[in-house]
């Protein structure tokens, strides 16, 4: 899943990942406040709001892994990829990278960090990068 993830599209995917976790989060918090507040239930109930509570959580955890992930890429300025193909020289070789914000801003896009919530489309800041972007075939 990670390599289909590109340039263009990383605000969409991570964006993804977010709700899903929290929906994961929503869906577990609800089954065990069902099961504390209505604690009359049969036990095909219990066994299957145990087995839901079960695989959400599973589903949480692979979510949240996937976006710790995506969120390193930015911070490390590299992909997974780019890291893969380094040597041990390169690795340990210092750089000077942006502040984390300005990453995250060339993911997400300038302005608000309640905006960076919104899967909206990117304003593009240089008409030069967008031209040489585009192919012509």
């Amino acid at each position: 899943i990670n390599n289909c993830v590109g340039e263009f599209n990383q605000k969409y995917f991570i964006l993804f990942l977010f709700y899903i976790g929290l929906t994961s989060l929503y869906a577990v918090s609800f089954i065990i406040w069902s099961l504390i507040v209505f604690p009359q239930k049969s036990e095909a109930q219990i066994i299957h709001s145990i087995v839901i509570c079960i695989e959400a959580c599973l589903f949480g955890i692979f979510v949240i892994t996937v976006l710790i992930d995506q969120i390193q890429s930015i911070i490390d300025d590299r992909s997974l990829i780019d890291s893969l193909k380094l040597d041990n020289e390169s690795r340990n070789t210092p750089r000077v990278l942006p502040s984390k914000r300005v990453l995250f801003e060339n993911v997400f896009g300038s302005g608000s960090i309640i905006c960076w919530l919104l899967p909206c489309g990117l304003r593009s800041s240089n008409k030069l990068n967008d031209s040489l972007d585009a192919y012509t075939v």
